[in-house]
């Protein structure tokens, strides 16, 4: 177990520039949590997680928006993720791509434990974290599996639809941008 595990400072940059789109002080609640826009933007920074958990949750409820995080993949430009977003775009199969999210995703995040499961026609993604049991911030969550979707119908052309998608955190208060995205 990881027990003081860390993030790319990619990760926070994307929350950042969702909040900025929003009209939200990214000055401010940089400060507010003691994190160094430096850090932040280092080409490979590292942000102790507790520290990123408490960005996203933060920027979640200053927006005042529950679907933070899936509106924000929309609005994530395309190689946000730097290597391993690459290595993903350029796979020759959607499961390939999901393939190398498991294999690359302690560069995003050391902590976590992506499996990638074949059963009959299904591919299986599943994403725990060594050191939090509880998961990640529910816009992080919603924000990368909605990138995940969106960055995979855009490489195979394809209108991809998971057949279920569970999540650790509860219901969200407005079901249907999650359905819309999904369906």
């Amino acid at each position: 177990m990881i027990a003081d595990s860390t993030v790319h400072a990619a990760t926070l940059r994307v929350a950042l520039q969702g909040a900025a789109s929003l009209g939200l002080s990214t000055e401010v609640i940089l400060a507010r949590l003691g994190l160094d826009r430096a850090m932040v933007e280092a080409p490979d920074g590292r942000v102790p997680r507790v520290l990123a958990y408490r960005l996203w949750d933060e920027l979640t409820s200053l927006s005042g928006d529950d679907g933070f995080g899936l509106r924000l993949a929309g609005a994530t430009r395309e190689g946000a993720l730097g290597v391993v977003e690459y290595a993903c775009r350029y796979s020759h199969t959607f499961e390939e791509a999901l393939r190398n999210v498991a294999r690359y995703s302690r560069l995003l995040h050391d902590g976590a434990i992506i499996g990638v499961e074949v059963e009959g026609d299904e591919v299986i993604y599943t994403h725990h974290l060594a050191d939090q049991p509880q998961g990640c911030p529910r816009a992080w969550v919603d924000w990368f599996l909605s990138y995940i979707v969106g960055s995979g119908r855009q490489m195979t052309g394809v209108d991809l639809v998971p057949r279920r998608v569970d999540f650790q955190h509860g219901p969200p208060s407005d079901a249907k941008p999650y359905a819309c995205l999904f369906r």
